[in-house]
């Protein structure tokens, strides 16, 4: 763990915006970080929606794997 960031708002989406935020702000280098899954997660409709539960890795993993690939190979271009 190199770091842990926490974000808050006056409601979901306003944290959600500051989270985005603070990720794309952060930099890290040498090493990958997990920074795109934590975006992936913030894009999901569940997750938004804030019905993600215990299981919402498990249930959400296709979708996020997905949205991984899509957004690596937009990164490549």
């Amino acid at each position: 763990l190199l770091a842990k960031i926490i974000t808050h708002g006056e409601d979901r989406a306003e944290a959600v915006a500051r989270m985005r935020r603070a990720l794309a702000e952060c930099v890290f280098e040498g090493l990958p970080t997990s920074t795109p899954f934590h975006l992936e997660v913030l894009d999901n409709p569940v997750f938004l929606a804030g019905r993600a539960t215990t299981r919402f890795l498990e249930e959400e993993s296709s979708h996020l794997q997905e949205g991984l690939r899509v957004r690596a190979n937009s990164e490549e271009a």
